[in-house]
């Protein structure tokens, strides 16, 4: 690599460092239509409960039927 290249790609790194790290662009990801569908239910619930997913808790996730909380 040329050091052209070398600082661009510091560059780029301090940009997602700024930003709060890497992000995937949707389209390199896999279908993940239980995601999707769990997402979804999430969406709705926090628009009828007027409550942010953010401050969602176990409780919220049981209401929505989403029961496997694990990451």
């Amino acid at each position: 690599m040329d050091e052209r290249k070398w600082q661009e790609m510091r560059e780029l790194d301090e940009a997602a460092e700024r930003a709060g790290g890497y992000v995937a662009l949707p389209r390199t990801l896999p279908p993940n239509p239980q995601g999707e569908k769990e997402f979804t239910a999430m969406r709705r619930y926090s628009i009828e409960m007027e409550k942010p997913i953010s401050a969602f808790t176990e409780k919220d996730y049981y209401a929505i039927g989403i029961r496997d909380l694990s990451l």
